[in-house]
Order: structure tokens, then sequence, then C-alpha cells
């Protein structure tokens, strides 16, 4: 049996079965400080999209890393905390304990989900679109 690797800093309570979709919730949260995931946005360098949709999702924003942090930050620190999920990254092989948002800005609302690495120096975007 190949074990998956967790690429999130949080791994606590981590089993597989967390990854099945009725069991993917994480109980207490935020799992990243809010002052913690701001310092890190402060370098683009820190910013890295971690799964193929959230590459698809930058993309249809028209967004660089710089828009990536200035939007994030804007959600963690104007939005609503949805809450923390264990999520796939790459299926069968890594996953990483997120923390989900909503930005509102006027007509529009974003949906963000983010991890902080495993060494503490990376935001993993794990999804950024518009959310209905």
């Amino acid at each position: 049996m190949v074990s998956v690797k967790i690429l999130s800093r949080f791994t606590d309570g981590f089993s597989d079965d967390k990854l099945v979709s009725d069991n993917r919730k994480i109980s207490e949260g935020p799992l990243y400080p809010v002052a913690e995931v701001i310092e890190l946005l402060k370098s683009s360098e820190a910013i890295k999209i971690a799964t193929r949709k959230a590459s698809i999702d930058a993309q249809n924003l028209d967004w660089d890393a710089d828009d990536l942090a200035l939007y994030l930050e804007r959600a963690v620190v104007n939005g609503r905390y949805l809450g923390s999920e264990w999520t796939w990254l790459k299926s069968g092989v890594s996953c990483a304990a997120c923390d989900a948002y909503r930005l509102n800005d006027g007509d529009l609302s974003y949906y963000f989900k983010f991890a902080i690495g495993k060494t503490g120096a990376l935001i993993l975007i794990v999804s950024c679109h518009l959310s209905s």
C-alpha cells in the first residue's frame, strides 16, 4: 500500500479515511493564523498553485501571484471563514489540510481554499474561483 503524502503543516488526526467526502471536514479551525498567512503573502514567491484546478481557476480570473496574494489577503481579513477540510492535491498521492474562505467584492464573490506548506514557507493554493 502506498501512503498518502501530507504537504500541509497541519497534520493532526489524519488517516486515509479523512479523504472520503463524508470525513473530510476538520472540526477545529481556522487552521492557519491570519497574521501568519498575511506575512507569507508579502512575497509572491511564497505562493504556490498546488492543483491543476487552481491553475485553471487563476487563468480564468487572469490572476498572477500578486493578484492571488491581494485577494487572498482580503479574504482572510475581510471575508468569511467557511471551514477546514482535507483535500487532495494530487489524487492518490498527496493531500493538505486546508482552510476555505469566501470574499464578497461588490457584485462578485470569490472562493479560496489554501494551506500553509509543511515547512511553513509556502501558501498552497488549492482553489480560487468565483463563487455563486
